[in-house]
C-alpha cells in the first residue's frame, strides 16, 4: 500500500538526514567538532553564542556592550527559530551551528526532490516518486554539490540560509501546479521561510526575490490552466506567507536599520563593486566541479566568491531535457545568468540600469553571489531530466543496479580522496555524456539500469568535490574549549573583567577565532562586531586618520597606540596576548573607571570632533 503523500515527506526528511550525517562521517568529520570555519568561527558562533546564552526569548540579545553606545545585535543578524529552539533544549554553540549547517543541506535536498517528483508529474501527467536509490542520489548531488560546498568551507551557511525562501517558494509553486502539495511540505517552507528571512543572509534573502522571481514565476505558469491559482497555489502562498510573518516582529527592525543612516551597508552608498569584479574567466572556471579550475585573481584566497561550479550535470541537464516538455524553466534561468554576469562583470551601461532599476543591489558586494538562486537549482533539474530518461517498469535488475551503483558511490566517497582532482571531473564529464548519449540511443529498459546505476557514482564525484572546498589543515577549536580557557585565564588574574563594563585587549590573536576571540570568550572588549554600527566605523575613521570603507568588519584596536583614548575612557584594564602555546596578560594603567557621569554634555557635530 502506498503510502500517503505526507508520509512519504516525512520518509524523505529522515532518510536525507540520515544521509548527510553519515556523508559528514564518511568525509572525516569527527562529532564534536564544529562543521563550520573562517567566517563562522569569527562571526556566527561568537554570535551564536551570546544568543543561546540568553535563552529562547531572542529579545535577551538585543545588544552588544561597546564604543559609542556599543552594536544592536539583531539589528545586523537577528535570531533564527533554529537558535531559539537550541537555546530551549540546552545545547551547546558547536551542536547549533552543526543543526544549521545540516537543516540546510537537508532544506535544500527535500526541496529539490519535491521539485524532482513535480516536474516528474507535469511531464508525465501522472503521480512522480522518485525510489530509494534516487533519493540518495539526489541528496547527494543537492545537498553536496560544490557550490554549496564553497560556502559552508569558509562558514557562509547564513547565505545558504538565505536561499531558503525563494528554494521554498520555487518548490511549492512546482508542487502546486502538479498537485503535490502536501501537509509535511507546508509546514516545512513555512520553517524554512521563518529560518531564512530572520538570519543573517539578507543578501541572498534579496537575490532570491530579485533574480529568484522570474523562476518562480514560471513554476505557476507550468501548471494546466485551471489549476494556476487553484487551492493547492492559496495554501502554498498561505504557507509561505505565515513563515515570515511569524517573524515579522524580529525582521521589522533589522530592515529598518538597514534604511537608516547608522547601517555600514545602508542604501545611501553604494558598496556594490567596492571588493572587485567578476571576469570572463571566474564564470568559464565555474563550468567544471573541480576547485582546481578556481581562478583567484582577485584578493589572496577569495576564489570561493567567484566560482560557481555547475559541473557535468549542464549535459544532462540540456540533453535529457524531455522532448516535448516546456523549456521555460531553462530560458529563464539563461537569461537570469545572462543578467546575473552583466551586473557581476559592471558591463556598463546595463549594469548601471540594472543598479538603477533595483536600488537595494548597491547595498551588497560580491555581486556574483547573485548567481546563487540559479546555481543551487541546477541539480535538481538535472536529476529530474535524469528520471524522465528513466521512465520503466522497477524489475528485479532495475533493484539490482540501483544497489550496486550506491556501494560503488558510498566505496568513493570514503576511499576517493586519493584520487587526483582533473581524472575525477574528467570520469565525471565522460560519465554524464555517455548516459545522455544512452538515455536518447538505448532500449528504456536498459536505459534505466544504466543510469541508475551510473548515476550515483557521478554523484560521489561530486560529493568529493564538494570536499575538496572543506578546509581540513586550518586549527579547529570549538568554541566551547579554547575562547572558555581564554575567559578564565583573564578572569584568574582580572576577576573584574567579568562585567562587560570591563574591558581587555586581545592583540594579535590567533586562528580559528581570530579578532573575534574576546568576542568567544565573552570578554568586554572595543573593537565591535562584525558589521558595526556606521557611528563606530567613522569614529575609528577619525582616530586613525584614514577613511575606513562601509564594508570594514575586521577591527583590533589593542594594538593601535594612537588608540590610548579609547583605552581610558572604556575602562580597558588590561591586554592579553596569545601563542600558539600559552598566553600572558599585561595590566594597562588604571583608566577613569568602570563607571563615570558626565558633568557637561556636549554635542559634537561629527565623529572628527569626537575624535579631537
Amino acid at each position: 500500500m502506498a503510502a500517503r503523500p505526507s508520509l512519504h515527506d516525512l520518509r524523505i526528511l529522515g532518510e536525507g538526514l540520515v544521509v548527510i550525517v553519515l556523508t559528514w562521517l564518511a568525509l572525516g568529520w569527527v562529532p564534536g567538532d564544529a562543521i563550520s570555519q573562517i567566517d563562522g568561527s569569527q562571526l556566527v558562533m561568537p554570535y551564536l553564542r551570546g544568543s543561546l546564552a540568553a535563552g529562547p526569548d531572542w529579545t535577551h540579545y538585543l545588544y552588544r556592550v561597546g564604543v559609542l553606545g556599543g552594536s544592536e545585535m539583531h539589528a545586523f543578524g537577528g535570531t533564527m527559530p533554529l537558535v531559539q529552539m537550541g537555546a530551549a533544549l540546552g545545547l551547546s554553540t558547536t551542536t547549533t551551528v552543526n543543526a544549521i549547517t545540516w537543516f540546510v543541506q537537508l532544506a535544500l535536498a527535500y526541496f529539490s526532490i519535491v521539485s524532482i517528483e513535480s516536474l516528474g508529474a507535469l511531464w508525465s501527467g501522472a503521480p512522480a516518486r522518485l525510489g530509494a536509490a534516487a533519493r540518495i542520489v539526489a541528496v547527494w548531488l543537492c545537498a553536496f554539490s560544490p557550490v554549496v560546498g564553497w560556502r559552508l568551507g569558509v562558514g557562509h551557511d547564513n547565505l545558504l540560509l538565505g536561499l531558503l525562501p525563494f528554494v521554498a517558494t520555487f518548490a511549492l509553486m512546482l508542487a502546486a501546479s502538479a498537485g503535490r502539495v502536501t501537509a509535511t511540505a507546508l509546514v516545512v517552507a513555512a520553517f524554512a521561510v521563518a529560518n531564512g528571512v530572520s538570519g543573517l543572509g539578507a543578501q541572498t534573502v534579496v537575490y532570491g526575490v530579485i533574480f529568484g522571481a522570474p523562476l518562480a514565476v514560471v513554476a505557476i505558469v507550468l501548471a494546466p490552466r485551471g489549476m494556476r491559482w487553484s487551492r493547492p497555489r492559496g495554501q502554498a502562498i498561505a504557507a509561505l506567507t505565515a513563515g515570515a510573518l511569524l517573524v515579522l516582529p524580529r525582521v521589522a527592525p533589522m530592515a529598518s536599520h538597514a534604511l537608516g543612516d547608522d547601517a555600514t551597508r545602508s542604501l545611501g552608498a553604494s558598496v556594490v563593486y567596492s571588493w572587485s569584479t567578476s571576469a570572463w574567466t571566474d564564470w568559464l572556471a565555474s563550468i567544471p566541479w573541480t576547485a582546481a579550475a578556481a581562478t583567484d585573481a582577485h584578493v589572496g584566497g577569495t576564489a570561493h566568491e567567484f566560482n560557481f561550479p555547475l559541473g557535468p550535470l549542464a549535459i544532462m541537464l540540456f540533453a535529457l531535457w524531455p522532448r516535448g516538455a516546456s523549456k521555460k524553466l531553462i530560458v529563464t534561468a539563461g537569461v537570469v545568468v545572462v543578467l546575473v554576469i552583466l551586473l557581476a562583470d559592471h558591463v556598463s551601461p546595463l549594469s548601471d540600469a540594472i543598479l538603477a532599476a533595483v536600488p537595494p543591489l548597491r547595498a551588497f558586494r560580491v555581486p556574483s553571489r547573485a548567481i546563487l538562486p540559479v546555481a543551487v537549482l541546477l541539480p535538481a533539474l538535472a536529476v529530474a531530466a535524469w528520471t524522465a530518461a528513466t521512465a520503466a517498469p522497477t524489475d528485479t535488475r532495475l533493484a539490482r543496479a540501483s544497489a550496486v551503483g550506491i556501494l560503488i558511490a558510498g566505496a568513493l566517497i570514503v576511499l576517493g580522496h586519493a584520487l587526483p582532482a582533473w581524472p575525477r571531473e574528467a570520469v565525471a564529464w565522460l560519465g554524464c555524456g555517455a548516459l545522455a548519449w544512452c538515455a536518447l540511443r538505448r532500449p528504456a529498459a536498459f536505459r534505466a539500469r544504466a543510469l541508475v546505476a551510473a548515476l550515483a557514482p557521478i554523484a560521489a564525484l561530486g560529493v568529493l568535490a564538494f570536499d575538496e572546498r572543506i578546509p581540513h589543515q586550518l586549527p579547529l577549536d570549538t568554541i566551547e574549549h579554547g575562547p572558555q580557557r581564554v575567559r578564565a585565564a583573564v578572569l584568574a588574574q582580572v576577576p573584574e573583567a567579568a562585567s562587560p563594563l570591563v574591558r581587555v585587549q586581545l592583540p594579535h590573536t590567533q586562528p580559528p577565532f581570530l579578532v573575534s576571540t574576546a568576542w568567544a570568550a565573552d570578554l568586554g572588549t572595543t573593537d565591535g562586531v562584525f558589521y558595526p554600527p556606521r557611528r563606530f566605523v567613522q569614529l575609528v575613521s577619525a582616530l586613525v586618520h584614514e577613511d575606513l570603507p562601509p564594508t570594514t568588519c575586521n577591527f583590533d584596536l589593542g594594538h593601535d597606540p594612537q588608540l590610548l583614548a579609547i583605552q581610558q575612557l572604556y575602562d580597558v584594564v588590561a591586554q592579553g596576548f596569545l601563542h600558539r602555546d600559552h598566553g600572558e596578560i599585561t595590566l594597562l594603567p588604571k583608566p577613569v573607571g568602570a563607571a563615570w557621569f558626565p558633568a557637561e554634555l556636549v554635542r559634537a557635530p561629527d565623529a572628527a570632533a569626537i575624535a579631537a
